[in-house]
Order: C-alpha cells, then sequence, then structure tokens
C-alpha cells in the first residue's frame, strides 16, 4: 500500500498525523502510527530487496518529519525528540537525494530562526557526516537546465559555510556552536567555524558567554588553537575595558571566574593550549607594546597554579613588570628619543594589579596563590635585578613597592591571602633572601595597617624565634619594631617571646646572643615608649591598668638586662654599646621608671671602679679592668662610663624637671668630681710611660695597651657628660665642672692620649693599629649632633628666636654664646666632625674586639647632622657677604679642615639615604625648610621637595665655586661638595619623572642650569688635582644630558664631552710629545700648552675610564632604544605612512647618536692613549660593534624600513674610519709580542723583560679581547652585508679590513732566536707555524681567522 501512494500524498499523510495531538504516550498513541508505519515500511523495502521504493518512503517521511520539527517551534518537546530519534535510526537507509534534501531543509531553517530545533541536535551532526561521505551527485542550478555534479564533501562544505555566514540567535548560539563541534570539519573549516564562533561572542548573552567559551576550547581540540584562545582573551578584555568604564565589572566578575576555570580544566586536558595561551599574551607583549590586560593577566595567574607552567608564567610576568616599568623610566631619562617614540605609562602595572586584587572576592578566587606568588617574586627579582645592573635602580625600587602595595591590599582585603603573605615573608627571613629586608618592612605595615589580622599568626612568628640563630641581628630588630604593637598588647605572645630571648641570651655562640640582645633593646624601648604615652595620656581607668602591664613587662626585661651586663666582656660591650643608642631616644630619656631602675644597676656598678679623692690618682680603678694575667680588657669601662653618663644627665634633667632629688644629685656631684680629675690627670697617674712599649705581643705592652686604651674612653665618656651636662644646663653653674673649659681641658687630655696610643700602637707590618684619633671615640651621633648645633650654630637660628627648631628648646643664642669657647677650639670642632663622620659611615671603634659595623643611623639622625654641618659651615661658602666664623677662618696647614670633613659628612649621609633606599630630596627639605617634624622622617610634600632640592643644588654651586677661588687650599673640599652635587643632581632627575606637569619646568630648568654650570667649570682654569678633575668630570657626564639641544635634533649636548676628550688626547700626545699628524684639521688647535699641562700622564688614564664608562651607559640607552625601534617595527609591518615615518625618524635619531658617541670615541683610539688604557678602549669599540650589529638587525626586521644618510654616515664613520683606527691599536698593543724591536736595539733591563715569559692570565685576557673584537666586527660586517642584498644597495666598499684582524705573524718580524735542541719538540707539541705564502692567501678569505701559537 504504501508503494502505491504518491509522494505527495505520503508527504501529507506523514504531515497531518504529526500534527495531531497526541497522548501522553507517544508510543502507543494512534496518531503516531502512520509515521511508524511509513518508517517501518520503508526499512522492510528496503531489507527485502526494494531499494529504491524504501528509500522513497523513508526520504518522504524524513523529509516531513524535519519539515514539521522545523514549523512547531514550541509543539511538544518529547514528540519531536522520539521522532529525531526515528530519523537517527533511518539516516542509514536514506538516499543520498533525501540526505542533501533534509540537510539542505534544516540550513534553511538556521537561516530563517537563527537556530536549529533541539530535537535535531543529535540527527544533524550524523547527517553532515553522512552527506560528506556521499558520492557525486547532479545538482540542478538556478539556470536554466543546468546541472553540475558536486560531490558530498563539498556540499558539506558548503553546508557549513553557509550556517558559518548565516545570523546565530543571540540566545541558541551554544547550542549552536556546540552542533558545529560535533561535526568532523577539514582544516579549513576548522578556521572557518572558529572565526564565526569567535563572532559569535560579541552577540551572545552575558550569561551564555562561559557556556560559549567552553564550547570554544572544546572546538579547539581540532586544532586553531592558539587563534581560538587568543580570541577568548581579546573579547573579554574588551568587554573588561568598556565595563570598567561603566562601572559594572563587579557583575562580571563571576562569569570571568567560570570562564577561567574552563580555560584551566581544558589546558589540564590538553597542554598544547596552555603553551598557546603563553604564546599569544608574548606575541602581544612584544609586537604591540602592550602589558597583559586584566583577563589576560589573570588567566596567567591562574595558568600558573598548574605545575607544568608555574615556573614560566611567573618568570613571564615578573619581568613583564620590573621591565615596564624600567622602559618607562628609560624613556623618561632618554631625552634624545623620547619626543619620537609612543609614551609608556608607568602605573599600567599598578593598576593592572589592582584591579586583580579587587577582583579576587568577584568570582576570580582562583587566581590568589599565584598573585601572592608573583608579587614576592618581583620583590625577590627587583633585588637581585639591581645588583646585576639589568635594570635600573629606582626601576626595581618601584616595582617592589608596586608588589608590596598589591600584597597588603591584598591582605587587608581577603582573608584567604593572609596565611599564604605570613608563610612567604617568614619563610625568606628564615633564610635569609636577598631582600628579606624588604619584607620585613612589608611586615611593619602590614602591623600598621591591621594588627589584628596578623595576630592570629603569633604563633608561626615563635616557631621563629626559636630558630633565632638563623636571623641576624638587624632582621631580629626590624621583625620585634614591626610586631611591637602586637607585642605590647598580647601578654602570651609577649610571655613566649621574653621566654625565647631568656633562653637565648645564655646560648654557647657569641653571636647567638648578640642577636638577642638586639632583640631585647628593641623590646625595652618599645614598652618604655608605650609606657611614657599611657602615663601623659591622662588617667583613665584602661590606661592606668595598660600601664601598670607595661611597666610590669618593663622590669621583667630589665631583669634579664640586670643579668646581661654580669656576663662576658663581650657581651658586656655590647650590651652597653646598644644601651647607649636607647638612651638616647626621647622617650626613653623621659621615662622615669626605666631611669630609676637602670639608675640602680649602674649605681652599684659605678661603685666598683671609681676612686675618691682621698683613694688614689686615678679616678677609675684601672688594674680591675685588666686581667691580672694576660692584662687584657674584662670591663668595657668606657662603653659602661659612656652609657652611665647619658643616665646621669637624663636623670639629672628629669630630676630637677619634677623637683626631685637623691641620687640624680649625688650622680652629678660625682660626675662633675671625675671629669674635673680626668682634665687634670697626667700619664703618671695611671703608671703609663710616652715612651714605653705599647706592642700587643709582649705581656707588658699589652697591659700599656689596654690601660691606654681604657684611659681614653673614659676620658671620652668625661667629655660625653661634660658636653650634655652643660647644653641641658638652663645657666650656667657656679662648679668647675659646669665651666664650658672643661670639655677644651679634656679634650685636649684625649688628644693626646690617643695621639700617643695611634703613634706607639703599631702591627707585625708596621702599620698602625688605630688610624684616627677619633675612632677611639664612643660618642653616638646624637650627642654629636646636639654639640655641634651649638658649635656649628645656624645663623638665621641664632638671629631668630621664633625659628622653628627653638620652639621647644627656646633661648638658643645664650647656649651659643655659651658654647663660643668651644667653636674657637678648631681641634675640638674638627674632632666632634670626625667622630660624626665615623657614625654616619659606621665604622667600628678602634682598639675594641669587635669588627663589626656600627648600627646603621636613623634616618633623622642623618637629615639633623646633614642640617648642621650645611648650614653651619658650608653655607657660609655660598654666601658671600656672610662673614665667617672663627672656625672656619683658622685652616690646618696640614690635614684635612672643618670644612672637608662637614663636605664629607653630607655626602655620606647622601649615600646612607640612598643605600636605605629613603629619598634623598627630604635632606633638602631638612636643610632650608628645618622644623622639628622634618627630622622624624616625614615624607615632604613633592612641590617641597623639588623646590628644597633645586635650592640645594643651586647652593652646592655657589660653595663649590666659592671653594676653588680659595685654590689650591681648598681643592679636595670643593672636590667632595661637587661629589654631593652629583647625587642630587641626579635625584633631581628622578624627581622629574615623577613629578607633576606644572613642577616639571622647574626641575629641568634647575637641571639645565647645573649642566651650563657643569661646562663652565670644566672650560675653566681648574687646579691640577686628581680628585677634583674626576669629580668635575663624573658631575659633567651625569649632566650632559640636559644641556640645551637644537631643533634639528643634532646631539648637541654631547660637545663638551667631545671637546674634553680632544684635549685629553692631545695632552696625552704633548706628553708623550708624540707629533700630531692626524689632527690638522682639529678645531683645538689653538689649545695652549698651559692648558694641556693641566692633564697628566696620571691623571689622563682616570678621566679616560669615567669617559669609557660614560659611553658604556650611554651605549646601553642605544640598545633599549633599538629594542624600542624592533618594538614598533613588528607594529608597523601593516601600518600607514605616518607609523613609517616615525620609524625612519627614529631610527635616523638612533644613527646621529651613535654617530655623536663614535666620534667621542674615535678621539681615543686616535688620541694615543697610554697604553695602559687600551684594553678599556678596545673593550668600548666591541661595545659600539655589539650595538651597530643590534641596529643593523633592526633593519632588516622590516622591509619598509630603507637605508638612510643618515645609516650611510654611521656605517662609514664606524666600520671604515674607526676601524681602522682599532687596527693601528692594535698593532701597538701587541707590536712588542713580535719582536717588533730588534734585540740589539734593546738595553740589558729590556732584555731581560722581553726574554721573560708572559703569565698565562695576561695571554688569556688579551686573547678573549681581541678575538672578541673581530668577532663583533665580523657579526656586524655579516649584517650589513645582508642588508645590502635586501635592499639592492653596495655597502660593502664601507667596511675597512685589515690583516690585523688574521693576526698574520709575519716572519720578518720574528726575531732571531738562539737555536736550541728542543725546536723539534715544540714542533712535535702541535706548534704552528705560518709560512709568508700562507699568510698572504689569507687576504682573499674575509671573516675568517687564523690563529697561531708562536712558544
Amino acid at each position: 500500500m504504501l508503494v502505491a501512494l504518491n509522494d505527495g500524498v505520503l508527504y501529507s499523510l506523514v504531515e497531518e498525523d504529526l500534527s495531531t495531538p497526541i497522548s501522553s504516550d507517544v508510543s502507543s498513541s494512534p496518531a503516531f502510527q502512520l509515521t511508524a508505519l511509513a518508517f517501518k515500511g520503508g526499512c522492510a523495502l528496503v531489507e527485502k530487496g526494494a531499494v529504491q521504493a524504501g528509500e522513497t518512503i523513508l526520504g518522504t517521511a524524513a523529509g516531513a518529519c524535519v519539515g514539521q520539527i522545523c514549523e512547531d517551534e514550541q509543539g511538544d518537546g518529547k514528540k519531536w525528540s522520539t521522532i529525531g530519534d526515528k530519523l537517527l535510526e533511518v539516516l542509514p537507509q536514506l538516499s543520498s537525494r533525501s540526505i542533501i534534501d533534509v540537510a539542505f531543509r534544516i540550513l534553511a531553517e538556521l537561516k530563517a530562526c537563527g537556530s536549529v530545533p533541539v530535537a535535531l541536535h543529535g540527527f544533524l551532526p550524523m547527517l553532515l557526516d553522512t552527506l560528506g561521505a556521499i558520492g557525486p551527485v547532479e545538482i540542478a542550478t538556478e539556470d536554466a537546465g543546468g546541472l553540475i555534479r558536486r560531490s558530498g564533501l563539498a556540499l558539506k562544505s558548503y553546508w557549513v559555510e553557509s550556517a558559518c555566514s548565516y545570523r546565530w540567535d543571540a540566545k541558541s548560539s551554544v547550542s549552536v556552536c556546540a552542533l558545529l563541534r560535533e561535526i568532523v570539519l577539514g582544516e579549513r573549516l576548522i578556521e572557518v567555524v572558529a572565526n564565526r564562533m569567535l563572532r559569535q561572542l560579541k552577540v551572545a548573552e552575558v550569561n551564555e558567554l562561559p557556556a560559549m567559551a567552553y564550547q570554544l576550547l572544546l572546538f579547539a581540540r581540532n586544532g586553531f588553537k592558539r587563534e581560538i584562545i587568543g580570541g577568548i582573551l581579546e573579547f573579554f578584555d574588551g568587554l573588561e575595558s568598556s565595563e570598567v568604564e561603566s562601572q559594572r565589572w563587579r557583575e562580571l566578575g563571576d562569569i570571568e571566574g567560570t570562564v577561567m576555570l574552563h580555560i584551566m580544566y581544558s589546558i589540564k586536558q590538553d597542554f598544547e593550549l596552555g603553551d598557546a595561551l603563553i604564546a599569544h599574551v608574548k606575541e602581544q607583549e612584544v609586537v604591540a607594546s602592550e602589558v597583559p590586560t586584566t583577563f589576560s593577566f589573570a588567566c596567567l595567574l591562574a595558568l600558573a597554579r598548574i605545575h607544568r607552567f608555574e615556573e614560566t608564567v611567573i618568570g613571564l610576568l615578573r619581568t613583564n613588570i620590573v621591565k615596564s616599568i624600567n622602559d618607562a623610566m628609560a624613556l623618561s631619562a632618554t631625552a634624545w628619543i623620547q619626543p619620537l617614540l609612543p609614551p609608556i605609562p608607568l602605573l599600567a602595572q599598578q593598576q593592572l594589579l589592582s584591579a586583580v586584587v579587587e577582583r579576587l572576592s568577584h568570582g576570580w578566587d582562583q587566581v590568589t596563590q599565584s598573585l601572592v606568588q608573583l608579587c614576592l617574586s618581583v620583590m625577590d627579582l627587583s633585588g637581585s635585578a639591581m645588583r646585576r645592573g639589568a635594570y635600573s635602580a629606582l626601576a626595581c625600587a618601584e616595582a617592589r613597592r608596586i608588589s608590596a602595595e598589591a600584597l597588603k591590599s591584598a591582605f587587608g582585603k581577603h582573608e584567604f591571602v593572609r596565611a599564604e603573605v605570613i608563610d612567604q615573608i617568614l619563610s625568606r627571613v628564615m633564610f635569609q633572601s636577598e631582600s628579606h629586608m624588604h619584607f620585613l618592612g612589608l611586615l611593619g605595615e602590614l602591623v600598621e595597617e591591621d594588627s589584628e589580622a596578623v595576630r592570629v599568626f603569633m604563633p608561626k612568628f615563635v616557631d621563629v624565634f626559636d630558630s633565632i640563630s638563623v636571623v641576624t641581628p638587624v632582621a631580629l630588630e626590624k621583625m620585634l619594631a614591626a610586631l611591637l604593637p602586637i607585642i605590647l598588647d598580647d601578654a602570651p605572645f609577649r610571655a613566649s617571646l621574653i621566654l625565647v630571648l631568656r633562653k637565648i641570651l645564655f646560648a654557647h655562640s657569641f653571636d647567638d646572643r648578640r642577636t638577642a640582645l638586639s632583640g631585647l633593646f628593641v623590646l625595652v624601648g618599645g614598652l618604655a615608649s608605650a609606657l611614657g604615652e599611657c602615663q601623659s595620656a591622662g588617667g583613665a581607668r584602661h590606661l592606668q591598668r595598660r600601664a601598670d602591664v607595661l611597666a610590669s613587662a618593663l622590669l621583667e626585661v630589665l631583669g634579664l638586662l640586670r643579668r646581661c651586663l654580669t656576663q662576658q666582656p663581650e657581651v658586656r660591650a655590647a650590651s652597653y654599646e646598644r644601651l647607649g643608642l636607647l638612651l638616647d631616644r626621647p622617650s626613653v630619656r623621659s621615662n622615669s621608671l626605666l631611669l630609676s631602675a637602670l639608675h640602680d644597676i649602674f649605681r652599684v656598678e659605678f661603685a666598683k671602679y671609681y676612686r675618691a679623692p682621698t683613694q688614689g690618682c686615678s679616678p677609675i680603678d684601672i688594674p680591675l679592668c685588666l686581667h691580672p694575667v694576660t692584662s687584657k680588657v674584662v670591663m668595657p669601662v668606657a662603653g659602661f662610663l659612656h652609657c652611665y653618663e647619658k643616665l646621669a644627665v637624663a636623670s639629672h634633667t628629669l630630676g630637677l624637671a619634677s623637683g626631685s632629688s637623691g641620687g640624680p644629685m649625688v650622680a652629678a656631684r660625682e660626675w662633675g668630681d671625675l671629669c674635673v680629675r680626668f682634665a687634670k690627670a697626667q700619664m703618671e697617674d695611671f703608671e703609663l710611660d710616652p715612651t714605653g712599649d705599647y706592642s700587643l705581643d709582649s705581656q707588658f705592652g699589652q697591659r700599656n695597651f689596654s690601660t691606654a686604651l681604657l684611659v681614653v674612653g673614659c676620658l671620652d665618656a668625661c667629655i660625653g657628660y661634660a658636653l650634655g651636662h652643660i647644653i641641658q644646663a638652663a645657666t650656667v653653674g657656679t662648679g668647675e665642672s659646669d665651666n664650658p673649659i672643661v670639655v677644651v681641658e679634656l679634650f685636649n687630655k684625649f688628644a693626646r692620649f690617643g695621639d700617643m696610643l695611634s703613634t706607639r700602637c703599631i702591627d707585625e707590618r708596621k702599620k698602625r693599629i688605630i688610624p684616627l684619633v677619633s675612632d677611639l671615640s664612643l660618642l653616638s651621633l646624637d650627642s654629636v649632633a646636639a654639640a655641634l648645633r651649638l658649635v656649628l650654630p645656624d645663623p638665621a637660628r641664632v638671629d631668630n628666636e621664633g625659628h622653628p627648631l627653638n620652639i621647644d628648646s627656646g633661648w638658643f643664642s645664650s647656649r651659643v654664646a655659651r658654647a663660643a669657647l668651644w667653636s674657637a677650639n678648631a681641634p675640638l670642632v674638627k674632632h666632634l666632625l670626625e667622630v660624626a663622620l665615623a657614625r654616619v659611615q659606621r665604622r667600628a671603634v678602634a682598639g675594641s674586639n669587635s669588627t663589626a659595623l656600627m648600627p646603621a643611623p636613623s634616618k633623622s639622625a642623618l637629615l639633623e647632622i646633614a642640617y648642621i654641618v650645611y648650614s653651619g659651615v658650608l653655607a657660609y661658602f655660598g654666601a658671600e657677604e656672610r662673614p665667617l666664623p672663627v672656625y672656619l677662618k683658622n685652616r690646618p696647614a696640614r690635614g684635612r679642615g672643618v670644612v672637608l670633613i662637614s663636605a664629607e659628612i653630607l655626602l655620606a649621609c647622601l649615600n646612607q639615604l640612598a643605600a636605605a633606599g629613603e629619598s634623598v630630596d627630604c635632606l633638602a627639605v631638612a636643610v632650608f625648610r628645618p622644623a622639628p617634624e622634618r627630622f622624624t622622617g616625614q615624607e615632604p610634600e613633592a612641590a617641597c621637595a623639588l623646590e628644597c632640592a633645586a635650592k640645594l643644588l643651586a647652593g652646592l654651586h655657589s660653595v663649590v665655586a666659592a671653594l676653588l677661588r680659595l685654590k689650591p687650599v681648598a681643592v679636595k673640599d670643593a672636590s667632595t661638595v661637587l661629589s654631593s652635587l652629583h647625587i642630587v643632581t641626579a635625584r633631581l632627575a628622578e624627581l622629574a619623572f615623577g613629578s607633576a606637569e606644572k613642577d616639571q619646568p622647574l626641575v629641568y630648568s634647575c637641571l639645565r642650569e647645573t649642566a651650563l654650570w657643569t661646562v663652565g667649570l670644566v672650560q675653566s682654569e681648574l687646579p691640577n688635582d686628581l680628585g677634583l678633575m674626576k669629580s668635575v668630570v663624573a658631575q659633567l657626564t651625569s649632566s650632559q644630558a640636559f644641556l640645551p639641544t637644537e631643533s634639528s635634533g643634532d646631539d648637541v649636548e654631547l660637545e663638551p664631552v667631545d671637546q674634553l676628550t680632544a684635549r685629553m688626547c692631545k695632552a696625552s700626545k704633548f706628553h708623550t710629545r708624540q707629533p700630531d699628524e692626524d689632527d690638522e684639521d682639529d678645531e683645538d688647535d689653538d689649545v695652549d700648552e698651559q692648558e694641556l699641562e693641566r692633564f697628566t700622564l696620571r691623571s689622563i688614564p682616570a678621566l679616560a675610564s669615567i669617559i669609557l664608562a660614560w659611553l658604556k651607559t650611554e651605549l646601553h640607552r642605544v640598545d633599549w632604544a633599538i629594542a624600542q625601534l624592533r618594538r614598533s617595527v613588528g607594529v608597523e609591518l601593516g601600518s600607514g605612512s605616518d607609523e613609517l615615518d616615525r620609524s625612519i625618524g627614529v631610527e635616523r635619531r638612533i644613527c646621529l647618536r651613535l654617530s655623536a658617541l663614535s666620534y667621542v670615541l674615535g678621539r681615543m683610539l686616535a688620541g694615543s692613549l697610554p697604553k695602559a688604557m687600551y684594553d678599556q678602549v678596545i673593550r668600548s669599540f666591541v661595545d659600539l660593534h655589539r650595538t651597530w650589529a643590534l641596529l643593523t638587525r633592526a633593519k632588516l626586521a622590516c622591509a619598509r624600513l630603507p637605508i638612510t644618510e643618515s645609516y650611510i654616515d654611521a656605517l662609514s664613520l664606524i666600520c671604515s674610519e674607526l676601524n681602522t683606527h682599532a687596527y693601528t691599536l692594535i698593532t701597538e698593543k701587541y707590536s712588542n709580542m713580535i719582536g717588533s724591536v730588534p734585540p740589539a736595539a734593546m738595553d740589558s733591563k729590556k732584555k731581560k723583560e722581553a726574554a721573560m715569559p708572559r703569565p698565562k692570565s695576561k695571554v688569556m685576557r688579551d686573547s678573549s679581547l681581541v678575538s672578541s673584537l673581530v668577532y663583533q666586527m665580523e657579526l656586524s660586517e655579516k649584517y650589513v652585508i645582508q642588508l645590502s642584498t635586501k635592499f639592492k644597495t653596495p655597502l660593502a666598499h664601507y667596511l675597512k679590513r685589515s690583516t690585523v684582524r688574521d693576526f698574520r705573524i709575519k716572519k720578518s718580524d720574528i726575531p732571531e732566536l738562539p737555536a736550541s735542541d728542543n725546536d723539534n719538540d715544540a714542533l712535535e707539541d702541535g706548534d704552528i707555524v705560518v709560512s709568508d705564502q700562507d699568510a698572504s692567501s689569507s687576504d682573499d678569505k674575509d671573516g675568517r681567522i687564523k690563529r697561531a701559537r708562536l712558544e
């Protein structure tokens, strides 16, 4: 019956059957039985052999079913699912024509509705796979009667391409993508489908994006991985930027987090997808010159959680962060290329990390661990990279700051990252990583911002303290200082810490005990300060309870300290040293409980060694402080007295303020007696003989040395007490010890004993054990600064009682008048300055057993001492109308004077601030706007810092100019001030980079004036002093970048360095009496001999080394500019003419810069410098050729970058003219190695030197240097020849070659050697003899090196 039915009738019956409503049980519905009967009958006909009839029935029924499914979009889904299953069953029995009709019916539905019915989702992939397997069929075309033959594969391709060209419904995007993913596709169709799926991301609904991304990632298994993962990242990066502007990024957080989870899951299944992700990010970074955007950055962090990619991803990201910051700062510092390159944002990395931290709690929590690891890794890298010189110190510091800010932000906002941060910090502290001090600074900032968050991890810190042997004293101090707020409030943790310190204080190792002492005094200082704050805050009940707890803890810690003061001499000396520094703090000096407890301890100890006037001539029992057998010091009485004198002054001042008396008054009387008696003491009182034995290899000499050392220490302590007592007193007392003259008398005794000790104490090599008398002093920097305030007063502070520094102290002018006697004593002033310099430079005390450096001075102490020496000494030379004080009028006939030591102190303060990572501009603010808060380390405002730094720069100009007018007396002083000027100039240049746009004109104007002033200084008549010349040349090379340039872009700022180099080379020829044949057309021929005599054979190598070091730095900057050119060339491969013109301008500017630097180097190559400089000059020439090779490779990378005239000029200069000079230099350097001087013309000494074999190390060094030069020459020439071939431009004639590069040994140049029986043995050992014919044949072989070894 089915066979008899017409196709149209059967189609209508099936269609009517499917449109009839059915019951819930589809299989038993009578309306469905006709359709089922058609499928069953068609299958039966095919099985019985009636294939054509069966296929026709099945095709008609299948077409009707597909048509009904497509038309009934919202019908019964269960029914259509059943029909779809039936279609899948009969698919193998459908004819080719039916398969084509059904497939294109579904395609028409996709075109009309933008989706495929759900019931056909399982059927369509199988249908298309079957379609691709059918053979060629004839297809009717729209042309009249036209027929074409198409294979099934072509039809399948057409179907897929058509489907990708249609618009898809946004709601059905995922389902269509899933269908296409299930289809077996070829390579071309994979690309088509992938691109269409990526385009569909832009129109899909937001909540469908994770599913769409997952379908894309599944589809990437077929190939096209890099493009798919790159497309996903680019889409979400663009979506991220648009949503950030509209503040809707929080809504995307969960969606993006889900996408990242899908990406990571897919990468775990297919590691090649992870490689594709990394390759895409690298391409964006290198080609597009961009930093990773937020989503890409987060995906990389998530990828780092996979162990296989962890090291690669972290290394990539940390290098990207530091390098981008370094590039931004390098662009700012490279003024000659800055206008031609696009700006590089400095804050891009900081904004990137901040954005990721902000999203951690909005679906991005899977990147937390990697983010913490990255920030810690950046902090580690910045320290090691700065030491290697890979990046600038400023860039490394900025990267470290950005990473620390990200960690602090994550630590404060997200609780789940805190444990990881603390664990990483403690591990770096315990293993003493290179940057562990920076992590301790981060710990302090975390505690300061949220101490409660850190309090949870206190047990971990206790474990670290238990392993105190692996922690340095400085690290322990900084850790305890960071945790001090928690220690003061957390009694259990404080008790555990004290228990650990008590155990370590009595350990066997002295280093462990010293470390524990450091922690102990941090606790004492913190408890005393907190107790003072509680007592001064008021009488509230909770404050009183806290004060009681702190007082109890302080007394407990002081009990430990009492036991430390009874241990070995080394422990006691370390305790006195730390206690003396502690007593300099105002918060400690004002704590009555601490002073009272310490006073009781020291009173008992002082009574053991103090001798009343009736007990003997010596005020201190010196023999009791010495070992009876070895005569070594067993009681460091000097350190003890220094602590006691500070304690006595503080107790006396506090007692006068509170109206109390008793113990402090008794101690004051005893100290007064001690000072007066020591001022009158003689050497005989201590059984010392100025002409006696003070050597350390005999017992008698050891006793004399130890005795003299203890007496000097006692005198130094008396000076400290007298200074402090008289300075603190409101009025001049009537007692003999209150007279300022006692200080002078004590110093005279100190100088006499110290000179004797320094002169007589000589080691076995006849060298002084104590080089400077000031190195014997234990005076702290705070004590010396307190005295120098009055000895070197600031005139502005003396004349103005309303000065900011006089608000708290008052009556400053009267105290200055009281110290006039000290100011008039030049040796005393010089001694105080020498001690201050020793404390700033952290020099160890001479004569002590410890060789460790003194503790680093505080920032406030550095700022105050710098203010004192500038305002009290150096500023007088900057103001001509101001008369010089007494201590500046009397200049010493020999040795260092007050001005020189003051300049050295200023320079040392600048160096210490720079080494500690502090900003140097705060010193300028402290000098020109002194106030109490300036000395506390408070950071000044940017505008104020710039203004004061500019004033300091101008002031140092005036000081140098005034000192040079006093030549030759003040030449060394001017040289030291110039070194300080060099540091300030560098810091001002750094400030210019980060300053606001409105402040930059002031900064650049000041730097420009400094550069012009330096040029004038170079061109003036400078005295013939090597130190001064080195300082001037160093200042010139550092400030030449700020010289005004012409609009043409020529390197005019290099002319001063070029002229200086020319004069220096002329002076070298002048001193060696060489003819000046090569410089007939030189502009500097009119230079007279008197000016050339400024450069001596001793100063020329030193100055040339500075210029060559500057050349190396400049060539590195050119290398950086070439790298930027290569990146821009990569971007412009498909760009327009504007970008190409910009790249040509960059290339031209680089060539001009290289030419200017080559001229400077060329003068040295042809300047007949001393032979000691040949190696350095050749190394610089190697660097120049390396830079030239980089530039030529950059031009080879882009065919659109033409060969410019500036390139040809530089090529002619470097590869022709300079190569010729280099060949001559090599010949001169190694001429003595080939016997250029006949033996008959040599004297006996030279013959002996020539006969001696050269050291193997020097032979290897010379061979390596010349071979490196030849290699770089040939490499650069190879690239030039490749460039010439590529552009079909002849460039080979610019390449100057020479047989010098072949290391050819001429037989005629080899001296006749006496015959030896070992000649045959030498040849057998593998030595090579080169004949004239072999040597001459090498001229036709460019780039080939022939090495010969001549014994």
